[in-house]
């Protein structure tokens, strides 16, 4: 059963998340020149970590004090509790997340002080070559994924907790199960939020690097109109995880 502490703690929980995230996003978008650009690219997945700790310490309840009670003894796994539609939306974000580092890591070149991953290389012709950056190879993208590895690491573990959680005699089974979902919900709703994020921060960083080394061909245009509409997707795919945060009935 969910009780009103459990919901104000839950809620308490995610606008904690949300305000140090803003800050913390905020520190580094406005860090010096001296570091080359990495606050702006760790702002995005910094800002949905600090959200998605918050969902986890919201959704982490205590045992509760008293005498010891008996449980119900059953199986019970994350499968059974997660939204599939929140879920495969998921999955689809960090899959194109994952291929999009890949890439611009694999194509990225070092900068003129040999930083691996800064720039954008191309060769216009036989002796013509232009070179554009920030770009999201190894050194933005590195820091990133391990980011985005660390909290869905943290997500998986808290909704595997979320699920096995003991169910009480004095529990309705329907209710308990009700606000185990809701929990589960929240949590792939945050771990959304770090998946789609970085995302639109990347492929904004890419477009923008490739449209500085124009070689006047065709595939210029289409290029930057790519990772401009993935940049918007993504963001748009951050926006609708954020508000399946904020906007459903807390577990």
């Amino acid at each position: 059963m969910v009780t009103r502490t459990a919901r104000r703690r839950a809620t308490a929980g995610r606008l904690a998340g949300l305000a140090l995230g803003i800050g913390v996003a905020w520190f580094l978008f406005t860090r010096p020149p001296a570091w080359l650009g990495l606050g702006q690219a760790l702002a995005a997945p910094a800002f949905a970590l600090c959200l998605l700790a918050g969902v986890i310490l919201g959704e982490v309840r205590p045992r509760p004090d008293g005498p010891q009670r008996t449980a119900t003894l059953e199986v019970r796994d994350v499968g059974r509790y997660l939204p599939r539609a929140l879920t495969r939306w998921l999955v689809a974000f960090l899959v194109t997340l994952a291929v999009f580092l890949v890439v611009t890591t694999a194509v990225g070149s070092p900068d003129d002080l040999g930083r691996p991953g800064r720039t954008l290389a191309v060769s216009c012709g036989p002796d013509v070559s232009r070179a554009a950056g920030p770009w999201p190879g190894s050194f933005y993208s590195l820091p990133s994924g391990l980011a985005v590895v660390f909290g869905l690491g943290a997500a998986l573990m808290t909704a595997r907790f979320v699920a096995g959680r003991r169910r009480s005699e004095d529990d309705d089974p329907a209710g308990d199960d009700a606000a185990r979902r809701r929990s589960t919900r929240l949590i792939v709703a945050a771990a959304g939020v770090l998946s789609a994020a970085p995302l639109a921060g990347c492929a904004l960083l890419a477009g923008a690097a490739v449209r500085n080394v124009d070689c006047g061909g065709s595939w210029t245009p289409v290029l930057v109109g790519s990772c401009l509409a993935l940049a918007g997707a993504a963001a748009l795919g951050a926006a609708a995880f954020a508000s399946n945060v904020f906007f459903q009935t807390p577990a």
